[in-house]
This record gives structure tokens, sequence and C-alpha cells, in this order.
């Protein structure tokens, strides 16, 4: 009979052995007692939440943008988030893991949004009202499905403009003023023949003579946005550069008068797709011309009258400068224009704000 027993020793083997545990008997033998199940020496983990893990580890977490088709405008900056897993589940930034565990992360990429077919109608170019509105056509437009921004129009059915506002008109437009010299000639001319034309206006020069351009709106005629800067390399320039030019030109148009351009001309027939959209985009409408009689080229005043009435036609947008330098030779030519052209069988057009 065991009388007492007393517990002379514990070995622990770590890990690939077990413990090995002895008892001394009351006659002084020693016998080995049976093995117990398991006896493993543990020290509690150190959990740390993920973000510190990550953070020790030097990992920024990114999430992934959602970009709008054509400009790549940014429309949700946290649109995928990344993800983080630990043992193949997804964990929280504050769950708790081991110290030490193996963390795998995929971080947020950017993309872009889809794209949806719509159709709209479309309107001829009224070309500044010269031009009744005709028979709508059909387009289809390939756009952002958030930002509406359009990738690609394919013509389905062409528009067509109607006829001729006036029978036999023709329009003048008046580019790179106002000039405190120039501008007022022209204005002066035109209000002695019951005539009303289109200015086409730079930005800096609006802002430096405001009185002018009131004094343009108050007289019956229409502006146009024609830049900030007359800048000649506008098909050329960076998107974010043109559209600039493009918006602070109408600005100075809105801060002189209250009206935002409907209309917009390109410096030097800088025309391209870009430049166009750009435009419509802000809400005008390009305005081009037909007959370019070179007058910025300051030629006689003679030359000029010539060139515009052998190209003149029912339909014509004759171009012409109230700015820009020395436009005395503009001025002398548009005096005998607004007698000469209806001897023609020519009239004027009266020019539509949009």
């Amino acid at each position: 009979m065991i009388r007492s027993a007393r517990l002379i020793g514990a070995a622990i083997v770590a890990a690939l052995s077990t413990a090995l545990v002895q008892l001394q008997m009351a006659d002084g033998s020693i016998a080995a007692a049976p093995e117990p199940s398991a006896v493993i020496a543990y020290r509690a983990p150190v959990v740390r939440p993920v973000a510190d893990l990550l953070a020790i580890q030097g990992i920024r977490l990114r999430s992934g943008r959602l970009l709008s088709a054509r400009t790549h405008r940014v429309l949700r900056p946290t649109a995928f988030p990344p993800r983080v897993k630990w043992a193949g589940q997804p964990v929280s930034l504050a769950d708790e893991v081991p110290e030490g565990a193996a963390l795998s992360v995929v971080q947020g990429r950017d993309q872009v949004e889809r794209l949806v077919r719509r159709r709209v109608q479309s309107h001829a170019d009224t070309h500044a009202g010269l031009y009744l509105p005709g028979a709508p056509g059909i387009v289809e437009l390939r756009v952002g499905a958030v930002s509406g921004e359009v990738v690609s129009r394919r013509v389905i059915r062409p528009s067509k403009h109607g006829p001729l506002r006036i029978p036999g008109s023709v329009l003048l437009t008046f580019d790179d003023g106002p000039d405190p010299t120039w501008t007022p000639q022209v204005l002066n001319l035109l209000r002695q023949r019951h005539v009303h034309a289109v200015f086409c206006v730079i930005g800096r020069e609006a802002r430096r003579h405001p009185d002018l351009v009131r004094r343009i709106v108050r007289e019956g005629h229409v502006l146009c946005d024609h830049t900030e800067s007359h800048d000649e390399h506008l098909a050329t320039e960076p998107l974010a550069v043109a559209r600039g030019q493009i918006a602070a030109g109408a600005q100075a148009v809105w801060v002189a008068t209250g009206q935002r351009p409907t209309w917009f001309r390109a410096p030097g027939g800088a025309w391209s797709p870009m430049v166009e959209r750009l435009a419509r985009e802000q809400g005008m409408t390009p305005l081009k011309w037909t007959v370019d009689p070179r007058d910025w080229q300051r030629p006689a005043a003679r030359v000029i009258v010539a060139r515009v009435l052998e190209a003149a036609r029912p339909g014509s947008i004759v171009l012409m400068h109230d700015g820009g330098g020395d436009r005395r030779t503009s001025a002398a030519a548009l005096r005998s224009l607004l007698v000469l052209l209806p001897r023609m069988g020519l009239r004027f057009a009266e020019p539509t704000p949009g």
C-alpha cells in the first residue's frame, strides 16, 4: 500500500519528447508512473490588431478609384477598397491576429466606369441664326454610365438645317475685340445701316473694356467666346489648357454682361474634335466662317472689299476684325460692304443668341 507519495521530479521535453514522471515508493524503490496524456510548455501568444501589423511592416492600404470614361477624372475616390486576409479568410483592420501572422494584402485598383449606349436627337447648326431649324437627326452615343461623358458618337440619321431665316442673307462676324479705337467705329457703321453682327471677343480684352462689351449687347449684337488670350494653338494644347482657355473667355463675357455666350470661335480656325467638344460641353456652339478676306493681314480696303464680294453667297458667314491691331482698312472696307452687298441682292442676317 502506498502510504506516501512525493513528486520528486518532472522533466519537460519540448515538442519532440514526452514528460517522464518518476515516483518514489514507500519501500524506497523507484517506479515509473504512467505517462500523462500531454505535458506541453505553453506561453500565451502576443496578438495585435491587423492595422498595427501592417504599420510595422510599412504597408499602406490603397483604395482603387472609379475614373470617368474619357477624361479619367475621379468620380469615386474609394470605390474599390483593399482586401486583407489571414489564413485565407478576410479580416478587418480592427481584428486581432497573432504577432508574426502571415497576412495577404490585395490593394484596390483604379477602374474606368463602364460605357453605355444612348440614342439622342441631333440638330443641325443654324450658324448663329442664319438658318432656320430643320429636320432633327439621330446620333448614337457611347457615354460613361456614371459621368455621362461622351466617348464616341455615330450618326444614325443626319440632321438638316432649314432654309435661310432671311432669304439671300449673309452673316457678318468680327473677331479679336473689343478694341477701344476700332470697335466703336465698327459699331457706329453698323448702327447707321441698322445691321447686326456677331462679335467674337477675347477674354482679356473684354476684361479691359467691359463697357464696350456691354455696348455690343445693348445695340442688339450677339457675343461669341474667342478664348481668353487668342490661343491659335488651341487644337494641339493639352486638354486642361484648352478647356481653361475656352472657360476663361466665356467667364469674361459673363462678368461684363451677366450673360454667358452661346457661340464659340477658335482663334485662327484652330478647330479639332477636342475643341468642338469642349465648346459644346460648356454650352456653346462652334461658329465657323465661309468667307475670309484676310483683313487681318491689313491689305488695302479695296482688296478686302473685292475678296468679300467675290466669295459672298446667300448663307455666307463673313469673317472680319475689329481688334488685334490697326483695323482702319477693315473699318473702311466695312463702310463699303454695307452698301455694296445689298446691291448684289444680298441681305444681312439677324444673329440669334443661341
